[in-house]
């Protein structure tokens, strides 16, 4: 199994973090997935720039892997549901959407929700692995920043497939917001910030 600084440094944090309910602190580790919604300052905007440039948006292999996604509202109510759950400190849970989908499906569908075309162009598997790789590694040696490239090209070429049953069963979560209502709000979102151009030009940080 390959190994990832990111992966390992979160997991590493957390459970640095979980051993402070041996002192009397109370802590719950919530794991969501992509997180996605209104409001979306990183996902959303960067795949409406990718998408609307000379080539596309990324993607590789065939985009059929299963995405494991968390609208931003659903995790806000795993988050109060945690805070009263007599069984919550100490604990972890996974909290995720309640629909699986291949992430090019939800890429095109966040993308046209946003008003802006979906776009994209294939990365082969033989090209995108080894020259994530170099990346990651050339910029290590040099003292730069790790781009995890990757990490997210391991990421693109496998699924996910996540279920919230200890969320469900302790905290009483329930994935409250569905695919299309989701998109629905991306979309009033998008327009109340003033379109895709918006997106592009950053005002939305404003």
């Amino acid at each position: 199994m390959a190994y990832f600084p990111y992966s390992a440094t979160k997991a590493a944090g957390e459970q640095i973090a979980l051993a402070q309910n041996d002192s009397g602190l109370e802590v719950t580790s919530l794991r969501p997935a992509v997180v996605w919604g209104r409001g979306d300052t990183t996902i959303l905007p960067i795949f409406a720039r990718l998408a609307q440039s000379a080539v596309g948006v990324p993607i590789c292999g065939d985009g059929l892997n299963l995405e494991a996604t968390t609208h931003i509202d659903n995790l806000a109510d795993a988050m109060l549901a945690a805070l009263t759950a007599p069984a919550a400190p100490g604990r972890v849970y996974f909290v995720v959407d309640a629909f699986q989908i291949s992430s090019r499906d939800f890429l095109s569908r966040l993308l046209n929700a946003a008003g802006v075309r979906p776009r994209f162009f294939k990365v082969p598997r033989l090209l995108a692995v080894p020259a994530a790789w170099t990346l990651d590694h050339a910029a290590g040696a040099l003292g730069l920043p790790v781009p995890l490239a990757y990490f997210g090209v391991r990421s693109a070429l496998s699924s996910r497939s996540i279920t919230s049953t200890r969320a469900r069963d302790e905290l009483g979560y329930r994935a409250r917001v569905k695919l299309d209502e989701g998109l629905a709000d991306v979309g009033a979102w998008v327009a109340e910030i003033g379109g895709a151009k918006a997106l592009f030009q950053g005002r939305h940080l404003r």
